[in-house]
């Protein structure tokens, strides 16, 4: 494995500053522009001992093909690759938050997050998907996260791209076992809709924060979901919204038919349920927060609507004018008043005389 120290320049272009993982195929750097140090990529490169190996080559080449391609905020974004007889390496964008999986160490997450996640992965795939790409290892150590929130979907090396030719040798599993759609278990062969199932189980784990196979083996866990349903997400956890829980379960159905059919039919469903939990969530803690800080409504009715200030004299002279109007308008108001009630009021009738009160009281 090429063992590259921090402070060395790879390539005449960037500086490597750490270690970020190793795997069987090579090693990724953090590495960056020697003359713009704040920007940061990840450099990926392969192990020398797989130079001579056609199928690493091509895989290795399919991961920066794929993501040259592919213009999206949910994809890993490919800057540079170096193709040369002693070495092979690509940058591209660093992602600062680790992985999928690291959050999935500390157990189930919340509905509301797992929603915004499987939101955002189902948005890249239908961008590849538009490509003709077909992901084949959709899981959970593929999905970065940056610190901001934003999930991209990287490893595109046993990809399937329209054209390119094939990675993998007949018989021989491309992808990961538990990820894997049942399709491409019985036929070798999977389209669009198996990145869509391995979403569905990864939103499945999110939930649970278990597998829903439980096998240990690679043979076993792929023949695990066609002899044992996983148990019903709703039976799992009573708090999971149903919705949720249908939309997952739809994307991980064993029946191609009965699976969402396409990234953006799944994007739009979550994107419903995304709105809706955020509307309940806004109105469970408006009551809270009003109840926090009400205000006396004794004084409430006493202030000024917030442009009050806008309708007040700029001078006393005014003021004074104002005030003198308003006691004209006020007076002519009264006066009006007095003349019409005395039109309304019935003419009253003449006085009785002494001789009649008398001829009344005494008789004639």
């Amino acid at each position: 494995m090429i063992g590259l120290q921090s402070g060395s320049v790879f390539a005449e272009r960037y500086e490597i500053l750490a270690p970020i993982g190793a795997g069987g195929m090579g090693a990724v750097y953090l590495a960056c522009n020697p003359r713009k140090r704040d920007f940061l990529v990840a450099l990926k490169v392969l192990d020398a001992s797989m130079l001579n190996s056609k199928e690493a080559l091509t895989r290795f080449r399919n991961e920066i093909v794929a993501t040259y391609g592919v213009d999206h905020p949910n994809i890993v974004r490919a800057y540079e690759y170096f193709d040369q007889a002693d070495f092979q390496a690509y940058a591209m964008e660093y992602v600062d938050g680790g992985t999928l999986k690291n959050f999935l160490q500390s157990g189930p997450l919340d509905p509301t997050f797992t929603t915004n996640i499987l939101l955002q992965v189902s948005a890249g795939l239908e961008a590849v998907h538009a490509k003709s790409i077909v992901h084949r290892d959709l899981k959970p150590e593929n999905l970065l996260m940056s610190k901001k929130g934003v999930v991209k979907i990287s490893d595109f090396g046993v990809a399937r791209l329209q054209g390119a030719q094939a990675v993998t040798h007949v018989g021989a599993l491309v992808g990961t076992a538990q990820y894997v759609a049942p399709e491409y278990i019985e036929t070798g062969e999977c389209d669009h809709r198996g990145d869509i199932y391995a979403l569905g189980v990864i939103g499945y784990e999110m939930l649970s924060g278990t597998s829903p196979f439980k096998s240990q083996s690679t043979v076993t866990a792929m023949l695990e979901r066609f002899n044992n349903r996983p148990p019903a997400l709703r039976e799992l956890l009573a708090h999971c919204p149903p919705e949720l829980a249908r939309i997952v379960e739809k994307a991980m159905s064993i029946r191609i038919a009965e699976r969402y059919q396409s990234a953006t039919e799944m994007r739009a469903d979550l994107e419903r349920l995304q709105h809706q939990l955020l509307f309940d969530e806004a109105e469970f803690e408006a009551p809270k927060a009003a109840r926090l800080s009400a205000p006396d409504p004794l004084i409430e009715t006493m202030r000024l609507p917030p442009q009050a200030h806008l309708l007040r004299p700029k001078n006393r002279t005014l003021q004074r004018r104002i005030l003198i109007a308003g006691m004209g308008v006020l007076a002519g108001v009264v006066a009006l008043g007095i003349v019409y009630a005395g039109q309304q009021t019935p003419p009253r009738e003449k006085p009785m005389s002494v001789e009649e009160q008398r001829y009344i009281l005494l008789g004639p």
